[in-house]
């Protein structure tokens, strides 16, 4: 597809670091899509803004760099249908984020975050007039504590949502007692201030993906893809509609100011 004066539309991927952007040429009258990673070394979320468009940009070139470099910031136009919510964690804004999908009368989030964000869950949900008991699906790029530890919680406390996970991610996601026992030898201590509690979730209301599925959430569809790397059971969720890659930790690690992308590539994947 192209827009008015002829650009043509591709995907942007999205990848964290303080303050650093990632735009791509899309359908916001002619103009720039932003999808913007902000987060700490280890935090992740995605920002969906709209930007006026630039003269001079070629179809299908990525032009990565802070927000500066694109004046007249938007608020996201109705035809968009994703919010970023941004959890505060530890009190910070602009650290972690879940993305809220909706379509109709269907709500979904893409990786809820910590269990220590959950209240801050809710009043983002509340700001967009939701409620935990509104929403219908969790879709989970991976299941580390700062992308899927709300879960369990959510699904408590609703117990008809939908829960999409690679189906190796699915033993950890019934009983995480392995996946907490790593985390806390990496974090200690600290763990439970920073991250909360990651409380099971029920088999039934699992919904295993190998990659390649496309998942229908009210009248749009949402495609996965497998993307290994950072995780061994990490998806990436395509939306065809708005050109969107929710890529978890797929795509690397950039700092404010700097170009360089370094792979968030742990062992034992790589």
């Amino acid at each position: 597809m192209a827009t008015p004066d002829g650009m043509q539309h591709f995907t942007c991927f999205s990848k964290e670091g303080r303050f650093h952007t990632k735009a791509a040429l899309n359908e916001t009258d002619g103009g720039i899509k932003q999808v913007a990673a902000v987060g700490s070394i280890f935090h992740n979320f995605i920002i969906l803004q709209a930007f006026r468009g630039r003269g001079g940009s070629r179809p299908g070139r990525l032009v990565t760099g802070p927000s500066r470099r694109f004046p007249a910031c938007a608020t996201l136009v109705p035809l968009m249908s994703t919010h970023q919510l941004d959890l505060h964690w530890m009190g910070k804004a602009q650290c972690i984020a879940s993305a809220l999908i909706c379509s109709e009368d269907f709500a979904a989030l893409v990786d809820p975050g910590p269990g220590s964000t959950i209240e801050s869950l809710r009043k983002q949900l509340a700001a967009h007039r939701l409620r935990v008991a509104d929403l219908r699906a969790i879709l989970l790029t991976h299941i580390h504590l700062d992308h899927a530890g709300a879960t369990g919680a959510l699904v408590r406390e609703n117990p008809t949502l939908r829960v999409y996970v690679h189906n190796r991610g699915i033993p950890h996601m019934v009983d995480p007692a392995k996946l907490l026992a790593s985390a806390e030898r990496l974090y200690g201590a600290e763990m439970g201030p920073l991250f909360g509690e990651f409380l099971p979730v029920p088999v039934a209301n699992l919904e295993a993906l190998d990659g390649g599925e496309t998942l229908t959430l009210g009248s749009r569809e949402i495609r996965t893809l497998y993307t290994p790397g950072h995780a061994s059971h990490h998806v990436t969720y395509f939306d065809p509609t708005d050109r969107v890659a929710f890529v978890g930790d797929t795509a690397g690690i950039c700092i404010e100011g700097h170009r360089f992308i370094l792979p968030a590539t742990p062992p034992p994947d790589i």
